[in-house]
C-alpha cells in the first residue's frame, strides 16, 4: 500500500520529469528559433547585396539618359525653328 510520503515522491518524480521534457522541448524550439533567424538573416544580406546593385543600376541609367534628354530637346528646338523658317519661306 501506497503511503503519502510515497504518493509525494511519486508526484516530485512526474514534476521533474516534466521539467526535463519542458526544458528539451525549449532547447529544441529555440534550437529551430536561431536557425530560422540565421536563415531569414542570410535571406536579408542577399536581398540588401540585390537592392544596392539595382540602385547602381538605376543611377547609370538616369545618367545616361539625362545627356540624351538634352540633346532631343536641342534638335526638337531646331526643328521647331525650321519649320518656323520654311512656313515664312513659303509666305
Amino acid at each position: 500500500m501506497e503511503t503519502e510520503d510515497d504518493t509525494s515522491l511519486e508526484e516530485e518524480e512526474v514534476q521533474s520529469v516534466r521539467g526535463i521534457v519542458d526544458r528539451s522541448a525549449l532547447r529544441a524550439s529555440s534550437a529551430t528559433t536561431l536557425t530560422e533567424i540565421s536563415a531569414e538573416q542570410a535571406q536579408n544580406r542577399i536581398l540588401a547585396e540585390e537592392l544596392v546593385r539595382q540602385t547602381q543600376a538605376l543611377e547609370q541609367s538616369e545618367a545616361a539618359r539625362r545627356p540624351d534628354e538634352e540633346l532631343l530637346g536641342r534638335l526638337k528646338s531646331q526643328c521647331d525653328e525650321l519649320k518656323t523658317q520654311r512656313a515664312e519661306a513659303e509666305l
